[in-house]
């Protein structure tokens, strides 16, 4: 259950990140693109977009991957720290195209490690914990989303 728990603070950082995310960016964009609501709803979708092209090959790419760190590890290495670099740089913006590219470089990094992260649950859970553990890492994430709302 240690591993669970620690599992669970990855799907904290997510929905923490996604929180500060859908909460600012659209401040920001604000900033360089006034009075254009579809535009920033397009923008703030940008994630979706690559989510539902890049989440899917990842996992897949994951699922074949043997390292010494193990199938899943080598994505949450690279993603997480470089999401990190990203989540920090995207208020630091200065123009539009900036901010873009933050966005976009975070969006990449979260996508390489978010499947792994799920999928790492079964791999490290006995058979008839996963139901228990599934509870648990949900449960990190909804602590994540509800901890920037307070």
């Amino acid at each position: 259950m240690k591993k669970t728990w620690l599992l669970g603070f990855g799907f904290l950082s997510i929905s923490l990140t996604w929180a500060l995310y859908n909460a600012f960016v659209p401040l920001f964009l604000e900033e360089f693109i006034p009075n254009n609501v579809a535009l920033i709803g397009f923008l703030m979708t940008l994630d979706n977009y690559i989510a539902l092209f890049l989440q899917p090959y990842i996992g897949n790419l994951s699922d074949k991957t043997n390292t010494r760190f193990g199938k899943r590890m080598p994505y949450l290495l690279i993603g997480m720290p470089i999401a990190a670099i990203f989540v920090a740089l995207v208020p630091l913006h200065f123009s539009l195209l900036t901010l873009i590219v933050f966005i976009l470089c975070l969006n990449l990094a979260m996508a390489i490690f978010r499947s792994p992260t799920i999928a790492l649950m079964p791999d490290i859970t006995v058979e008839n914990k996963r139901t228990t553990a599934n509870g648990i890492i949900n449960f990190m994430g909804g602590v994540g989303s509800v901890l920037f709302s307070h």
